[in-house]
């Protein structure tokens, strides 16, 4: 009951290991607790980060850590910067989330309820406001205000959704549902989503108990104490939630827990909460997902550089990792006879789905542009074309791709064809939803 209550990732998850470990041995090793990241996908980075902390990431990827005593900001590659300020006894951190302004961050604490506004040019800290049990925070799209998920009433009595004055610390409470406080996001339009958490008395949560639900922005100020059956569903049947975080184009990413000891997940949910892909998978806990990054790429399978999820991985005994995920762009080369020869040549797709499907598409090489064409083709993520659309002379049938996920095309090459033809291929995952394209290869 006392883990139900403080919601608290570092003191929920500390438990919830001693409760089912009889010894540091039965614990998977840091090999074996590793994330593994799914196709379309790769761990760029991880950081130790050396002790439990929340952290809020800044736009250009410096960030700042709470490990429950000290605020200290740290450049991306983990190098401390500076200290911002401190409090005067450990509490357990909640979460640290940075201004859309980039002035400040909002530091919570579950042990005494306190929420912190931390100034980034090194101002001091200020204490905001107090709400017991608080776990998350997400931005109101309406400026200086935001949403706090809190259990208000303490032990056993629920969780609340309250709204925030950034400026004056005042609150007002817009919802109350049951269970202990679970994570939220809010979307472009200024809806409000929040994962429920299982109310009852078994330890572990029964698994598949937990819902991903929605309130309008109109809902949230309307002025009246919403529940969860003011929401809207959108998914069900999951086992936990830690974290959310969304992008601007409203697709959410989901660290599903499992506190039963079994394998934790990121998923990847559509705009409209259909669950559509799972980012990685890893035994130990997950929590604190950001997204970071610029550019016409989104942070989904099969796209460009650009875009970037943070998350906090820990067994919280032997690790506290910040792992950084990137999307990993199938590749398409082509290998042949030397310039001028006549030979075998071979157009190599690598990195695809396994199992999955292709499409490719045929263009001359001399429509090949600077910088390749973003499309909005309806697709979960956009697509990037090497030429205009106009300029693709044909389109292959569906091809399947073997269990590595690769593909080779072979032909007669020729002096006479030599440097003029232009692959790129349309990725499709193996239900032949689509996912992207790769690169481009030109026969030379």
């Amino acid at each position: 009951m006392f883990l139900r209550t403080y919601r608290n990732p570092l003191l929920m998850n500390l438990f919830k290991l001693l409760a089912v470990s009889t010894a540091f041995s039965l614990l998977p090793s840091r090999a074996e607790a590793q994330l593994v990241s799914d196709p379309g996908f790769v761990v760029s980075k991880t950081l130790d980060l050396g002790a439990p902390s929340a952290y809020g990431s800044l736009l250009d990827g410096r960030y700042v850590a709470f490990d429950g005593l000290t605020f200290d900001l740290f450049a991306s590659d983990g190098t401390w910067q500076a200290n911002l300020g401190s409090i005067s006894s450990f509490m357990w951190p909640s979460f640290v989330e940075v201004d859309p302004s980039q002035t400040f961050v909002i530091a919570g604490e579950s042990s005494n309820g306190n929420l912190f506004k931390v100034a980034l040019n090194g101002a001091g800290v200020q204490l905001l406001a107090n709400m017991s049990f608080n776990y998350d925070l997400a931005w109101d799209v309406t400026p200086g205000l935001a949403y706090v998920s809190a259990a208000l009433g303490g032990f056993g009595a629920g969780n609340d959704i309250v709204r925030l004055d950034l400026a004056t610390g005042k609150t007002a409470i817009l919802a109350h549902v049951q269970g202990p406080s679970g994570p939220i996001a809010v979307n472009a339009a200024g809806d409000l989503l929040y994962v429920t958490q299982y109310g009852g008395a078994n330890w572990p949560p029964p698994l598949g108990q937990q819902d991903l639900v929605r309130w309008d922005n109109s809902e949230l100020d309307a002025g009246i104490l919403l529940g969860e059956a003011d929401a809207d569903y959108l998914w069900g049947g999951l086992d936990g939630g830690s974290s959310m975080a969304i992008d601007g184009s409203d697709t959410l990413f989901l660290a599903h827990t499992n506190f039963a000891g079994d394998v934790n997940e990121v998923y990847q949910f559509s705009p409209a909460g259909q669950l559509i892909d799972t980012v990685t998978t890893t035994l130990t806990y997950i929590g604190n997902l950001e997204l970071l990054g610029t550019g016409p790429a989104t942070f989904s399978g099969q796209q460009p550089s650009g875009r970037s999820l943070r998350l906090y991985n820990t067994d919280y005994f032997s690790f506290d990792d910040r792992v950084t995920l990137t999307p990993a762009r199938a590749q398409l080369n082509w290998s042949g006879p030397p310039a001028g020869g006549t030979g075998r040549g071979t157009f190599k797709l690598t990195g695809g789905e396994p199992n999955g499907f292709a499409v490719i598409m045929v263009a001359s090489s001399s429509a090949e542009l600077p910088v390749e064409d973003v499309v909005d083709a309806g697709w979960r993520a956009p697509l990037f074309l090497a030429v205009k659309a106009a300029d693709i002379l044909r389109r292959t049938n569906v091809k399947a791709l073997d269990s590595k996920g690769e593909l080779k095309l072979e032909h007669l090459q020729t002096p006479a064809i030599e440097g003029q033809i232009l692959l790129q291929v349309l990725l499709f995952d193996t239900a032949m939803a689509p996912l992207g394209s790769s690169t481009h290869a030109i026969n030379q």
